[in-house]
């Protein structure tokens, strides 16, 4: 929901380069709810520099001169809040067939939905069909929620971490370039410097790891 408000606020292309921060903060959080082991140094290194990447997308004229603050801190509140879910239902590690577990959130989610929707607006929307807005509505209740979460449970219980950081790495740099593509979004320095610094960080997160070892065999 956070996410759906933010785009009023922020390039589409923005949201995927946040969401790419979700891996490390369930790192974080996976040591408190979980007792996974700390981070090692090279991942608290990439912690910092994913974090002065988001700090340099804050600082953006974008951002800090128009209407793209509020954005940001409700994608920040989006990102935190799905890292969390991620690491609860690890936590409670029920044996749930991904189709269930999607259309358990999705009922739990929809009344949800409904109240903010009577909060905040209340009025029925009206479908033109001849327009972009009703087919944009079926594709994100088809794959951005049903098939989207399916696969995303599915990814949780099957594949490895190694194939998930590929999709979390190449993520943000295709969302900027439809963002761009499709919907004439302005590609800042900041921005694009910014993305660059998160998707360095979450390479050395997953895999800076592997560049040490040789090292200290050697040592």
């Amino acid at each position: 929901f956070c996410t759906y408000l933010a785009v009023a606020y922020v390039p589409t292309g923005l949201i995927s380069v946040m969401y790419g921060l979700s891996p490390l903060l369930s790192g974080l959080l996976g040591q408190r709810l979980l007792g996974e082991k700390p981070f090692a140094p090279h991942q608290w290194i990439a912690f910092i520099l994913s974090l002065g990447g988001l700090a340099q997308i804050f600082l953006d004229d974008l951002v800090l001169k128009g209407d793209g603050l509020p954005g940001m801190l409700l994608l920040v509140a989006a990102v935190v809040l799905f890292a969390l879910s991620g690491v609860m239902v690890k936590r409670v590690g029920a044996d749930v067939h991904p189709l269930p577990a999607t259309v358990g959130a999705l009922l739990v989610s929809l009344p949800l939905f409904g109240v903010a929707w009577l909060l905040l607006d209340g009025t029925l929307p009206t479908l033109d069909f001849s327009s972009h807005s009703p087919w944009a509505i079926l594709y994100l209740a088809t794959f951005g929620s049903l098939v989207g979460f399916v696969c995303y449970f599915y990814v949780l219980r099957h594949l490895p971490a190694s194939t998930v950081a590929l999709v979390t790495l190449a993520t943000p740099a295709f969302a900027l370039m439809l963002g761009s593509w499709l919907n004439d979004e302005r590609l800042t320095v900041s921005l694009v410097l910014g993305s660059i610094l998160i998707t360095l960080g979450l390479a050395l997160y997953f895999w800076g790891g592997r560049l040490l070892r040789p090292r200290r065999k050697l040592a």
